[in-house]
């Protein structure tokens, strides 16, 4: 762990005074985005995600794999890594690979680290077999 901020010299991932992030070490570092809908459960649907952190700004991926929907219905929400800064709002592109081709939009709102996703069109995502690809990137609250 060390830090100089301005003058450079970073290893870390919180930084100087105000505690905010610092770049990594310029690896990918792995998460798991928790699934979700607005309707219902899945019966099975999985996740893998990494991200970069540089400053305050998330750079991230996530493959999701949608095997049964269950009773899952209306929009599906991921977790991203950190939560995003306050007052600000994102959107992210990303494709369903497996049946439809079709791309996907997700959005986040300030504070939050819930991206919420359907198709371009604001048509829901949530069917059998559906596999997606998001990245993106955005700005971190302070102190994630």
């Amino acid at each position: 762990m060390s830090c100089t901020c301005n003058e450079k010299t970073v290893t870390v991932t919180v930084c100087c005074n105000d505690n905010t992030p610092s770049v990594n070490t310029g690896q990918w570092l792995p998460y798991t985005p928790a699934i979700t809908a607005t309707v219902g459960i899945f019966a099975t649907v999985s996740a893998t995600g990494s991200y970069q952190l540089i400053g305050r700004t998330v750079v991230f991926q996530m493959i999701i794999d949608m095997t049964a929907t269950g009773s899952a219905s209306g929009t599906m929400i991921a977790t991203l890594p950190f939560p995003t800064a306050p007052d600000t709002a994102f959107v992210v592109p990303g494709r369903e690979n497996n049946i439809t081709g079709k791309m996907c939009q997700g959005y986040v709102g300030g504070f939050s680290n819930s991206l919420w996703i359907n198709y371009y069109d604001n048509s829901s995502v949530i069917a059998n077999g559906n596999r997606f690809f998001i990245s993106g990137m955005y700005e971190a609250a302070p102190n994630p």
